[in-house]
């Protein structure tokens, strides 16, 4: 017999007893052929649940879901603009045609009509216990039955019941294990974020001063820097208060993932951070060369991110190659980026380490899906050597650039030691 049970979120804070089988539910859902053919429906569908499902329904109002989604200004025209309203529908349509081919699947996300706020029905299957016959005490016919034997029997009916309840534990998936000693650990998780080098120009000939110095193509003249026409310009160091678009994302989706497996991670900016911090307990260090104990605490692995004269990319230290390199000067719009995934189970801070750094923009976006979705990161550990569940662990991966999104990850490399 199947009941079905239903969580509607309509508060802040949700109430449905596995929310991890929904993420996974998601990424099935995601991966399939209704939604792979459009990013834009996968987005929007992947950022309500999560944000459902992270106690912020709150959030989830058409002109919030624009800004953050579509990339709406703050104050753009939601009864000019119906690309909110247009999107829900056609993500409606495909999770009808999702279901279409999964009639019996036992999680559903649903999309009410008239709402952005998606409905979780999962199937709550009866259990079966096996039918045990109670054994029968039989007196003998000479004396009735003493207490002793009466209690014995007794014992064996509570013993043999009891065992009727005993299941044996799956054991865990790959994606279980990849994380198990950040959330099995009693010690509070720690997201250390980049902190990138940014810097405000002021005045108004900060056009001029941008144009002398910006990136130009190979030959391309420069032109003459004029200092009576940038002397009321000025360069303000503004460390610490921006994030690329990548590095939030790969934040977002890491922070989020945590928090709904009972482990909301502290989250600390790079430059703030200290050694005695990062001995606290099991950390995530997030960015690559924009995140200094990224550097520091990777030198020693098989493969770092590092800069050879105009050069800069993800070395392979046994070799001495770039794996990817891009240069330092000009180039044109990338087609595709990398990004390394290293998890150190005891590392010098003597607690789980795992680092989760894109080469450029592109590869940190990509690498925050990579490490939350199981269907990114179990076909990378099957190509893991064995015994890696309890070892060190690299993993490096391609992805390519698609307009104004990312391919699925192709893995490069895998180290296990």
């Amino acid at each position: 017999m199947i009941g079905e049970a239903e969580m509607q979120v309509t508060g802040t804070k949700p109430t449905f007893a596995d929310p991890g089988a929904i993420q996974a539910h998601l990424a099935l859902v995601l991966d399939s052929p209704a939604f792979r053919s459009s990013h834009r429906s996968s987005d929007f569908l992947r950022y309500v649940v999560d944000t459902a499902l992270a106690g912020d329904a709150h959030l989830l109002k058409e002109r919030t879901i624009g800004e953050r989604i579509f990339g709406r200004p703050a104050d753009y025209d939601t009864g000019q603009d119906s690309i909110v309203r247009v999107k829900a529908n056609e993500v409606r349509r495909r999770l009808a045609q999702y279901y279409d081919l999964h009639p019996n699947s036992p999680v559903r996300i649903e999309l009410p009509t008239g709402s952005y706020v998606p409905a979780f029905h999962t199937a709550a299957p009866a259990v079966e216990l096996e039918v045990v016959t109670e054994p029968k005490l039989i007196a003998p016919h000479t004396r009735p039955a003493t207490w002793p034997l009466y209690a014995l029997g007794l014992a064996v009916v509570i013993a043999v019941t009891a065992g009727l309840y005993v299941r044996k534990a799956a054991p865990p998936t790959r994606f279980e294990a990849f994380w198990a000693p950040f959330f099995a650990s009693p010690q509070e998780l720690r997201l250390c974020i980049p902190t990138p080098e940014t810097y405000r120009i002021y005045g108004s000939s900060r056009t001029a001063l941008i144009d002398a110095f910006k990136a130009l193509p190979p030959g391309a003249p420069r032109p003459k820097l004029q200092e009576d026409k940038i002397q009321d310009a000025q360069i303000i160091p503004e460390s610490g208060f921006f994030l690329g678009l990548g590095d939030a994302h790969a934040m977002s989706l890491l922070s989020t993932f945590a928090s709904l497996k009972g482990k909301p991670p502290q989250i600390r900016h790079g430059n703030e951070t200290s050694f005695t911090e990062l001995r606290a307990g099991p950390n995530i260090l997030l960015g690559g060369f924009t995140n200094r104990w990224t550097i520091d605490l990777m030198k020693d692995a098989r493969f770092v991110f590092a800069t050879q004269g105009p050069e800069y990319g993800i070395l392979d230290n046994t070799t001495g190659q770039f794996i990817c390199k891009k240069q330092r000067a000009w180039e044109p719009r990338p087609n595709q980026d990398c990004a390394v995934v290293a998890r150190t189970v005891d590392s010098k801070t003597g607690h789980p380490l795992l680092v989760a750094a894109g080469l450029d923009h592109f590869g940190t976006y990509a690498v925050g899906e990579f490490l939350t979705r199981p269907d990114r990161l179990e076909p990378a550990l099957r190509k893991a050597a064995a015994g890696w569940e309890s070892k060190n662990l690299q993993i490096v991966f391609r992805i390519e650039i698609m307009r104004d999104n990312i391919g699925p990850p192709q893995v490069l490399h895998t180290q296990v030691w």
